[in-house]
Parts: structure tokens; C-alpha cells; sequence
């Protein structure tokens, strides 16, 4: 059994440590040995976040990875010697889900996460739901209605999502 849930779990592993933040993502930021710069932060509008010592620091468009790298580096020298850091996320950017679900509205994204489970965390399809009209409008797309897809697309964060009605 553990076998066969492997595959999974490497696939949400590896959309967890290629996850870029952006503004409203919040995560934590732990500093070996240093209460005081052990601290939950949250990506402002600017992309930056507040780290005590360190003022504003840039993150937008990082992974959690690469933002544990620039935080040590800027600990270190000035602040600490070896500095440890690691960085966990907290709660990601929100969705959005309309049309012919039970439940539309704003749901918080999980790494991994399909048109499918998205459609779950809404309540399921409505009665009218057309499970072939399924729409995804990417975050910064102009398009009015966005592109078709399937139920095991796997969505990101700021996504668009859309269920079309069924006529019978």
C-alpha cells in the first residue's frame, strides 16, 4: 500500500519545493537557536517581507528553498556565524472557483492540487454541472473566459476556475 501512495507523495513534494511565493503567501521562517528571529511572515503586495535585523527582504517569484539561501546569507557576517534557516510554508496564495459548483468562492491552494479537488473544496457540482465544461483562467490572463480543460489539471495559485451548466 505505501508503495503505491509513493508516486503521490513525491508529485506534492516536488510542487511544494518548485512553489514560487507571491504576495498573501505566509509561511515560517526558523532561525536555529534564535527565538527572536523565528518568526511567521507574509509576502506584502511589493513582494517583500519583514525579517527582525534585516528589514525588508525580497521574495517574490523565490521557492522556500532559495529563500532560505538568502536570508542565511544576509544573516551572516553582521548577525551570526553559522546561521541555520529553514523555511516551511504556512498558507498559500487563493483560488477562485465559479459556475456550477455549490459553494463558489476564494479557497486557499494546496501544492498538488487538481480542477477536481478544487471542484471538492467547493461543495461539488451543482446539479447543473457540465463535467466537459471546465475552464482555467491563469492569474495575469486577459482572456474573458479562459482555456478548456479536465478534471485532473492540476491548478495554481491565483487560478481562475469555471464549471459550465449542462442544458439536460
Amino acid at each position: 500500500m505505501l508503495t503505491c501512495l509513493a508516486p503521490l507523495a513525491l508529485a506534492v513534494n516536488d510542487d511544494v519545493s518548485n512553489y514560487r511565493v507571491d504576495k498573501g503567501d505566509k509561511f515560517d521562517v526558523y532561525v536555529l537557536n534564535e527565538e527572536d528571529l523565528s518568526v511567521t511572515v507574509e509576502v506584502n503586495d511589493e513582494g517583500t517581507i519583514f525579517f527582525p535585523l534585516l528589514g525588508e527582504v525580497r521574495v517574490h517569484g523565490m521557492t522556500p528553498n532559495q529563500i532560505e539561501k538568502e536570508i542565511t546569507r544576509k544573516l551572516k557576517g553582521p548577525y551570526l556565524v553559522k546561521p541555520v534557516v529553514s523555511v516551511t510554508m504556512n498558507s498559500y496564495r487563493e483560488f477562485f472557483i465559479g459556475g456550477a459548483v455549490k459553494e463558489p468562492g476564494w479557497y486557499e491552494y494546496q501544492p498538488g492540487m487538481t480542477f477536481q479537488q478544487a471542484v471538492q473544496k467547493a461543495g461539488g457540482f451543482s446539479d447543473l454541472a457540465s463535467r466537459s465544461k471546465l475552464y482555467v483562467n491563469k492569474a495575469g490572463s486577459t482572456s474573458e473566459k479562459g482555456d478548456k480543460t479536465t478534471l485532473s489539471h492540476k491548478i495554481k495559485p491565483s487560478d481562475t476556475l469555471f464549471v459550465g451548466e449542462s442544458f439536460f
